[in-house]
């Protein structure tokens, strides 16, 4: 009577009075016969039976009943964890999320109803199904169940949505969905509209933080200031679509420099234009996509018009030359990733691209685009090097330590290019940091370091890395054991190395009568500023 869909005109009256009905059953039924309710509400095979709204209705009322939260603390502190009140198994939890793609597909077919209705919809039925019934359950594998199970090209839209918004609330559910392959299931026009996620504070703070730069600097600062830049790229590589929500905030900052001097603006702020190519490069090839345009273009144009406003600057100037080139580097790779869009941009400044080709014909690769008849053209560069090294020359430098010294130093000029270029040489590199000469040891664990903090978190490449790290860690050697030691904070910015790391230095602290204690509080301290990511 409360719950089924029959649309018998006997029924209408009933149906009137089902919020009333509903609020009766929750208070003045007692819990055992609720649980015998919900058990034949959240079988599987009784989903196609029932009305989702009216489910999905006793679920939140039920949430809210005051007899349920007797002993409890409705308004946790920050820092505990959601309780699952419910305490419902997988099978149930797939009927709840069952019974509320059904409902959500009902309103999205419904061309009355807006995609911000639509939205305020799912966040407010998510929000009770996400703090008390999926609290403590793997909630992508239940995703993933649902997906080969139930939906098809009726629902799949709708299933999108939802697990985008779960998404924007539970970013750490991210390593789970490139896990189970459904991390091309997030939408990212539904993640960019969204009314809220959870990461926004962290990235408009690291934004904010990186872009009020000031001409001078204490150094405790510029240790503030170099942590929120490790933790930009961080955020750029792992949860590219939640920092490209605040994506817009990097253009307006800039715009002070359009009309500033070289003079002035190497002072104070061309290392922040470097850096925003670079964060821009670790948002590649998402920021591509059609709907960022428009924030898109107008950075680019931002730099575009501080190039354009320098081009008395001499081409032998080594800091301009490399903003140069890295703005090159951004506009082909746009380019490729997205050639409509691209050239869009390019014939709207066509004039600006022409002005600075002509200028600065012997620099990089801005030479290779040639407007002729209004027409824009992209060339390949007629003697392009590879970024990557040699796989079959790198083993044979090794020989000796000056061409393993030269050869080092080219694979860290090439990691700063790309740092896919590390990945597969991995395996010598890791190897290296046990070597008893300081001279290969220290360049190699600064060629990790450096691909730990920009790397996306990828279990196949830290199931290498962990042993070899490890292994360093507890050497009987004492200088390669202290290298590794001294630089624990940094190796645990993957955090999935941390606990490993952590519970191995505590232990050879212990072995060695070592004070270890301010290395790990260190370590802790870098971890919490760092744990958005």
């Amino acid at each position: 009577m409360l719950f089924s869909k029959t649309t018998c005109e006997k029924w209408n009256s009933v149906r009137k009075c089902r919020p009333y009905l509903l609020t009766l059953l929750n208070h003045h039924m007692n819990w055992s016969s609720l649980e015998c309710v919900l058990d034949i509400l959240l079988q599987l095979n009784n989903v196609e039976k029932f009305e989702p709204s009216s489910v999905l209705d006793l679920i939140t009322a039920i949430t809210t009943n005051p007899k349920l939260w007797q002993g409890r603390e409705m308004n946790a502190s920050k820092s505990r964890s959601n309780e699952g009140l419910m305490l419902l198994n997988h099978d149930q939890l797939t009927a709840l999320l069952l019974y509320m793609i059904e409902e959500c597909k009902v309103k999205n077919e419904d061309p009355s109803i807006t995609w911000t209705e639509l939205s305020a919809f799912m966040l407010t039925k998510l929000s009770v199904i996400l703090k008390h019934c999926l609290a403590k359950n793997n909630c992508v594998q239940i995703f993933h169940n649902i997906y080969l199970k139930y939906i098809n090209s009726s629902n799949i839209a709708v299933f999108k949505q939802i697990l985008s918004l779960v998404y924007t609330n539970d970013p750490n559910i991210i390593s789970k969905l490139q896990y189970y392959d459904m991390d091309s299931f997030l939408d990212p026009v539904i993640i960019k509209e969204s009314e809220g996620c959870a990461l926004d504070s962290i990235s408009h703070t690291v934004v904010s933080s990186i872009v009020s730069t000031k001409i001078k600097r204490d150094k405790e600062l510029n240790k503030k200031i170099y942590d929120y830049e490790i933790l930009a790229k961080r955020l750029c590589t792992t949860h590219p679509l939640l920092f490209l929500r605040v994506f817009e905030l990097l253009s307006a900052p800039l715009r002070r420099c359009c009309y500033l001097e070289f003079r002035a603006m190497k002072s104070g702020h061309l290392l922040l234009l470097n850096n925003i190519l670079d964060l821009l490069e670790s948002l590649e090839p998402t920021v591509y996509f059609s709907f960022y345009t428009d924030s898109l273009h107008k950075l680019l144009g931002i730099f575009l018009t501080i190039i354009s406003n320098n081009l008395n600057v001499s081409a032998a100037r080594k800091e301009f030359n490399t903003l140069l080139t890295k703005f090159g580097n951004r506009v082909h790779s746009y380019i490729a990733a997205n050639s409509q869009d691209a050239m869009i941009f390019i014939k709207s400044n066509i004039m600006w691209f022409g002005n600075i080709i002509e200028r600065y014909k012997t620099i990089g690769n801005l030479n290779l685009l040639i407007s002729q008849n209004d027409q824009v053209i992209v060339l390949q560069p007629p003697n392009e090097t590879s970024n990557d090294l040699p796989y079959d020359h790198f083993f044979s430098c090794f020989k000796d330590s000056d061409s393993a010294n030269n050869l080092l130093s080219d694979m860290e000029r090439s990691a700063y290019r790309s740092n896919r270029a590390l990945e597969p040489f991995l395996n010598k590199v890791t190897s290296l940091i046990r070597n008893p000469s300081s001279h290969l040891r220290l360049p190699s664990l600064g060629l990790l370091l450096h691909y730990l903090q920009f790397n996306n978190s990828n279990l196949s490449t830290n199931s290498v890395l962990v042993p070899a790290i490890l292994s360093a860690l507890l050497s009987d050697d004492d200088e390669v054991s202290s290298t590794i030691r001294n630089h624990i904070d940094s190796l645990s910015m993957s955090r999935e190395m941390a606990l490993s790391l952590l519970l191995e230095t505590f232990k050879v602290g212990i072995y060695k009568s070592l004070n270890t204690t301010p290395m790990i509080t260190k370590t802790i301290s870098t971890m919490n500023l760092q744990s958005g990511c």
